[in-house]
């Protein structure tokens, strides 16, 4: 087991930290706290960074969608099909009885209240202090 956590530890701060650290500098705001969300591109840059993450994975079988619809914020279906570790299942593993899995979060972030934070740290400002990830978005939904 310590090898295992070993790995994942070491993956967070190889893989995950420094997309964060970037997500975090994107200013992309909620719908309901950026009236031109639509037009100013920051939920698509966002989205871009974590597409661009995602399909560097070493997900086999994954397809990845994204979906644009007028009025809506973007939306990334990421469809990983059954592994056994090594290749992907034969379709038969792929049958209604095989177990599904469903994860949901958002990448829009709350307004990010300046002058609110601690000394040193602010919302679009990403700081690692103490092995903790500081700014707006990196430890929310922003994750997913």
């Amino acid at each position: 087991m310590d090898s295992i956590a070993a790995t994942v530890a070491a993956e967070w701060d190889r893989s995950i930290v420094p997309v964060l650290t970037e997500y975090v500098r994107v200013p992309c705001q909620s719908p309901d706290f950026d009236p031109e969300w639509a037009t100013n591109g920051l939920l698509e840059q966002a989205m871009d960074l974590l597409v661009a993450w995602a399909k560097a994975q070493p997900l086999q079988g994954a397809t990845f969608e994204l979906l644009k619809d007028d009025g809506m914020t973007p939306f990334l279906l990421i469809d990983v099909a059954p592994f056994d570790g090594r290749k992907p299942a034969p379709e038969a593993a792929a049958a209604a009885d095989t177990p599904t899995v469903l994860m949901y979060g958002h990448m829009d972030k709350q307004p990010p209240l300046h002058g609110a934070w601690a000394d040193g740290l602010g919302p679009y400002t990403p700081v690692i202090r103490d092995g903790k990830l500081y700014g707006r978005g990196g430890a929310d939904d922003g994750y997913a």
